[in-house]
């Protein structure tokens, strides 16, 4: 009698899941971990929809009244970098998060999102996460103590 090989079709904790959100508020760490269940279960118009809905979660945690109040993640996306509250190259990483996301929330009116697309808006996103959240308090952590050591 031979052995069937058996074929893992779902792991768990799901990969990519594994990341430490504890300095990420938890609003946009719920819908990062939604984004990569998705992924894992090859559901690619979901994934890019939670990684959008993080991204309009950063910009209500990071933007200033005036980005806040611009009518829609578009106009509110360009308000923040009109203001510097965040860097030039967030505009073009926003952009596309908010582009690919609303592809995967209106099918009706975008070409249809591949599983290939959702796991690259979710490292996309991922690095957003990393950029203005994690990294900030990692460094904040890291800073020297205001003491120096004697001579």
């Amino acid at each position: 009698m031979g052995w069937t090989k058996l074929v893992p079709l779902h792991w768990w904790p799901v990969h990519g899941s594994a990341v430490d959100m504890d300095d990420v508020p938890s609003n946009i760490a719920n819908f990062y971990q939604e984004a990569v269940r998705c992924v894992s279960v090859e559901a690619p118009h979901a994934a890019v929809a939670m990684c959008r809905n993080a991204l309009a979660l950063i910009v209500q945690d990071k933007g200033s009244d005036a980005a806040k109040r611009a009518g829609s993640l578009a106009n509110s996306i360009k308000k923040m970098v009109e203001e510097k509250t965040l860097a030039d190259w967030f505009a073009e990483w926003a952009t596309h998060i908010r582009e690919v996301g609303n592809a995967g929330a209106h099918p009706e009116a975008f070409e249809e999102v591949t599983l290939e697309q959702a796991e690259d808006l979710k490292g996309l996103t991922l690095a957003l996460i990393e950029s203005l959240y994690l990294h900030p308090a990692k460094l904040q952590r890291m800073r020297p103590s205001a003491k120096l050591p004697k001579s």
